[in-house]
């Protein structure tokens, strides 16, 4: 951006689209193969799609910024980080990215996150990379040193508070069955479903020592749990309330409404159930708009959203335990979880995903929903990376993408605690701002104008 800041109008704003392009290149190089498996294209048309639509759905941050700076020119940084900040906080980026989660494997410098979000995180990158003079190379230093100084404290607290908090004994299934599809295909659906509930109760029996909740992964039983379509579906419903004993399950399933078919996640305790509808779908492969309907194309999904984010609960072991559910996509979305939770839980299925970058990209991003919340998450993916995450956004016990495995997590369960990320101000901060500087560049520009004519 700085070989652009001398640039023309067209220029800058061609500078800034190229670079939205690189960046979603270098960053998101196994975006394209994941596509062209789920939808059937060829990889370079694949490619194509990607480079050409990074400006506006991947990146969009860069021309909505480099166009602020072009209308505020003597506010060029200040105008530039404000419209950046308030473009990642508002802009609809297909896959939730920000520059702040580079940040995560610094332990300090995470935790700054619960003040503001990752969008902090990402300020200081911003801020660090502006630098032009001495003076903004001590302000940013400073900057740095204070959030580092936040950053050791509150990990301390954090790591006090865990170790003085009671544990729950978490289960977690990661089957790695990634195409459910393509083993209905193969073996017919009702064949398809019993052998995913075969592995997963076979999974769940190889957990030893005490187990206070189970976790399986998004839409692990992919039909509608508790309306049946069929007599056989009744069976499988009835048993998996059997099996599932004593212990509370939560799973992904199907849940059919008047408004259509949902992703959701239930928990099943004591006889009953409880349900939570995905309210963020991930566009085309999970929700279509109304207008693009009449396609039919058979890698969209027709899945209706839900209500919002909420609390469920579970008997876990003596304990009563309100579980923040979230379902895949909703991780990389900050404002995706009710206040008043105990637990995260995130059910998810990366099996679109080639392995490596991809997964572990939405794994840094669910981590990051801990850090803001105080909050411990237990992750159960079916093709991988589960997890537990700590409340300082350590990611402990994580399996093998790929490897069919079970694992039991300590978690632990910490006082109720008022994260001041709840006001999530970062965001409409910097577009408040952002309106400011233009206001004020627009107001000097005509102070100028006019102050020529009179000469």
């Amino acid at each position: 951006m700085i070989a652009s800041e001398r640039a023309g109008t067209r220029a800058a704003l061609a500078s800034a689209a190229l670079l939205a392009s690189a960046m979603s290149a270098a960053c998101f190089y196994w975006l394209p193969p994941a596509l062209a498996g789920y939808t059937g294209v060829s990889l370079p048309v694949a490619w194509a799609a990607m480079l050409m639509l990074a400006p506006l759905v991947l990146e969009p941050q860069f021309l909505l910024a480099t166009a602020a700076r072009l209308g505020a020119p003597r506010f060029k940084p200040a105008v530039f980080i404000a419209a950046y900040l308030a473009a990642d906080w508002a802009a609809p980026k297909l896959l939730g990215d920000t520059l702040g989660l580079g940040l995560h494997p610094d332990p300090w410098l995470r935790q700054f996150a619960e003040l503001g979000g990752v969008l902090l995180l990402t300020l200081l990158c911003l801020c660090a990379s502006s630098v032009r003079s001495g003076r903004q190379a001590i302000a940013a230093l400073l900057l740095l040193a204070g959030a580092w100084g936040f950053g050791a404290l509150r990990l301390r607290a954090v790591e006090e508070a865990t170790q003085r908090a009671p544990v729950l004994a978490v289960g977690v299934v990661q089957a790695a069955i990634p195409s459910y599809d393509k083993l209905a295909a193969e073996h017919g659906t009702y064949q398809a479903v019993r052998q995913i509930l075969d592995a997963h109760f076979a999974l769940s029996a190889k957990l030893s020592g005490r187990v206070d909740l189970l976790v399986w992964p998004e839409t692990v039983y992919p039909t509608t749990f508790g309306a049946p379509k069929s007599e056989a579906g009744a069976e499988l419903d009835a048993e998996i309330a059997s099996r599932a004993g004593a212990v509370p399950l939560v799973f992904g399933a199907f849940e059919h409404s008047d408004a259509g078919e949902h992703n959701a996640a239930f928990v099943l305790d004591r006889g009953g159930f409880q349900t939570y509808r995905k309210s963020a779908l991930f566009p085309l492969t999970e929700h279509v708009p109304a207008w693009l309907e009449p396609l039919r194309l058979p890698w969209m999904g027709h899945w209706q959203p839900g209500d919002g984010p909420r609390i469920l609960e579970a008997h876990a072991g003596s304990a009563l335990v309100h579980l923040a559910p979230l379902i895949c996509y909703e991780a990389v979305r900050p404002g995706a979880i009710a206040a008043g939770a105990d637990l995260i839980v995130t059910l998810s299925n990366d099996g679109w995903f080639p392995a490596g970058a991809g997964p572990r990209l939405h794994l840094v991003a669910a981590a990051f929903r801990s850090v803001e919340t105080r909050l411990p998450q237990v992750r159960a993916t079916n093709s991988g990376i589960s997890a537990l995450i700590l409340p300082s956004g350590e990611i402990v016990g994580a399996l093998p993408f790929g490897a069919a495995a079970a694992a039991r997590y300590e978690v632990p369960r910490l006082a109720p605690f008022a994260s001041p990320w709840r006001m999530r101000w970062v965001g409409p901060a910097a577009l408040a701002l952002c309106g400011l500087l233009l206001a004020a560049g627009a107001l000097l520009a005509r102070v100028r104008a006019s102050g020529e004519r009179r000469a």
